[in-house]
């Protein structure tokens, strides 16, 4: 058996200020069952969950714990209202086998505290998880509620439409996508493991920006307010060159304005 444990000299309460929600849907994700157009499940037997992706959701916990993150699970798929399915899944993320942090089993990372009981699944709206867009909904409600900027989710539907082909709203970098619609491969593999971690990055990088830190430090955001140029644009991830270009050489141009200050004051020279 494998067991993966991360270590980190990094301060808890640092770690713990970077809550990351997961929301894990099971078919497609830890098995490779997976929903076609016409609903229906395909794959393996569908009450079975697959070693291998189990262990890749244990890999990417643990990556996120040494990134400084504190991730936990949410139960979005529909396995979260069968009792059957439910213990089931439990006792699977439960299992000695996958150990993160030393003794630490996955079914821990569930978000679970006295005073919000249900936490640890999103809400059952309507023919719950019948569709793209029921998902999606039951997602955004569970965030309306307990809000986070930064969050996954892992899901074998295509959650950036709808039915109709049209954008659900939903982020990208918040949306990793489990099944290859051409191979029609699906489930965890050590390679979406690798694009979740990107995706979440961008995340933070997005935040930063957005914040007014990352590209500039808050020192030169201060004097480009001055500069006439658009900062909203400035903040987005695709900021077009020439405006990025316009404002280093306006952020030059202080830092020379500076210097020259600093050498007029000057009684040595």
């Amino acid at each position: 058996w494998m067991q993966i444990v991360v270590t980190s000299d990094r301060k808890e309460h640092r770690r713990m200020s970077r809550p990351l929600p997961l929301f894990l849907d099971v078919d497609g994700v830890l098995n490779s069952n997976w929903h076609g157009s016409d609903g229906v499940r395909r794959g393996r037997s569908l009450a079975e969950l697959d070693d291998a992706m189990i262990l890749q959701l244990a890999s990417l916990v643990a990556k996120l714990e040494a990134l400084d993150y504190s991730p936990f699970l949410v139960v979005s798929s529909t396995w979260r209202l069968e009792e059957s399915m439910t213990a089931q899944l439990l006792s699977r993320l439960a299992a000695e086998p996958i150990a993160v942090a030393g003794s630490k089993s996955l079914d821990a990372y569930l978000l679970r505290s006295p005073d919000d009981a249900e936490a640890w699944r999103t809400p059952a709206l309507g023919d719950a998880g019948s569709s793209s867009e029921v998902r999606l909904r039951e997602i955004q409600a569970w965030l309306a509620v307990r809000p986070h900027p930064r969050y996954l989710v892992l899901d074998d539907m295509n959650l950036l439409f709808t039915e109709t082909g049209k954008p659900s709203g939903l982020d990208g970098a918040h949306f990793l996508h489990t099944l290859d619609e051409e191979t029609e491969h699906a489930g965890l593999t050590v390679d979406r493991v690798q694009l979740a971690l990107e995706k979440i990055a961008s995340q933070e990088k997005r935040e930063r920006r957005e914040s007014g830190t990352g590209r500039y430090t808050n020192e030169e955001w201060e004097l480009l307010k001055a500069s006439g140029l658009p900062l909203e644009v400035l903040r987005k991830d695709k900021c077009p060159y020439w405006i990025q270009e316009a404002a280093k050489q306006y952020l030059r141009s202080k830092v020379a304005e500076k210097s020259a200050r600093v050498c007029q004051s000057c009684t040595i020279c």
